[in-house]
């Protein structure tokens, strides 16, 4: 599984807190109840969020009842209702780098630097 864009400019990673709004213990299956996803027909591992001025999330899940122990059959549950960032994410950081770049990943930041506004 890999993000793409049209012309995947920029690459990286992502890092999230699930929220308290929609958990009370941090958990993904949680959070799928929230949307009221079947968690006994999907285990819920993921999240996917796309778009330019509208962003969309949906759920990354494993169809329980179409999957084998060797292989997972992966579905993407597209939610119905709008929601804003706090219902998924206490705290959200992205980190994207220039395409050409991916061995950075591997280097930590030497040093911040503020820039005034």
């Amino acid at each position: 599984m890999k993000a793409s864009t049209q012309y995947n400019d920029l690459f990286g990673q992502a890092a999230a807190d699930i929220s308290y709004a929609t958990t009370k213990h941090n958990d993904l299956k949680e959070v799928a109840e929230f949307f009221n996803i079947d968690t006994k027909k999907y285990e819920v591992i993921g999240i996917d969020i796309s778009g330019n001025r509208n962003f969309y999330v949906s759920f990354i899940a494993i169809d329980i009842e179409r999957s084998a122990d060797s292989n997972k059959y992966l579905v993407q549950i597209k939610t119905t209702n709008q929601t804003s960032f706090d219902k998924f994410f206490e705290r959200f950081h992205l980190i994207l780098l220039d395409k050409f770049k991916q061995d950075i990943f591997k280097k930590e930041i030497d040093e911040i630097i503020h820039v005034a506004e």
